[in-house]
């Protein structure tokens, strides 16, 4: 008897897309509104979207890392990894076409090449690897160029809100940071009793 094929897209429940899209949805809003107040909307724009990312990064991240694998779970990451993209490219198009005017050299002369570098490479690496998640969900989702992409992420969030914004944003860092640490200590945990006697 021949087996059901795969489905061609992530088997995502209305109530998961529920869960995720609304509080990303408020908090957009509340992080783009509430920078009306601010001196430089265009920063203070760039800065709330990258928290709001950050936010969602994070549950994205301790899924990835968290030990054992399950159809729902793959789900809840991949719906927070691509809402966790598409507040970053909000934060993205009000830095680069915000702040920078949408020209090159004005990102490299105020960014500098390595950071600039870092941020394009984040941008449209992230975007591939979301758009290869809903294209292709089966098969390993925990591939090494997912890693890495993952990793580079957390190094880019971690830097940017610890070191270089600092403020309140020091505390999403530290918070990311945390939570990353206990993913991957229970993953590191598992592993160790399953290799065990």
């Amino acid at each position: 008897m021949p087996s059901t094929p795969e489905p061609p897209f992530p088997r995502i429940t209305l109530g998961q897309l529920a869960a995720t899209f609304v509080p990303f949805a408020v908090l957009l809003f509340a992080a783009l509104m509430g920078a009306e107040a601010a001196q430089n909307l265009t920063m203070t724009r760039v800065r709330t979207a990258s928290w709001v990312s950050l936010a969602f990064f994070a549950v994205a991240f301790c899924l990835y890392l968290w030990p054992g694998d399950s159809p729902r779970r793959r789900s809840w990451w991949l719906l927070a990894w691509t809402f966790a993209l598409l507040a970053y490219l909000v934060h993205f198009g009000y830095a680069f076409f915000g702040t920078h005017h949408g020209s090159l050299r004005e990102v490299w002369q105020s960014q500098r090449p390595l950071i600039a570098t870092s941020n394009f490479l984040v941008t449209f690496w992230w975007t591939a690897d979301a758009a290869l998640a809903w294209l292709r969900p089966t098969g390993s989702w925990r591939g090494v160029a997912r890693t890495l992409i993952h990793l580079l992420i957390f190094v880019t969030f971690f830097v940017s809100s610890v070191v270089l914004f600092g403020g309140g944003a020091r505390y999403l860092g530290l918070a990311l940071a945390t939570a990353a640490l206990i993913s991957l200590g229970a993953r590191l945990t598992r592993r160790k009793g399953a290799l065990s006697p």
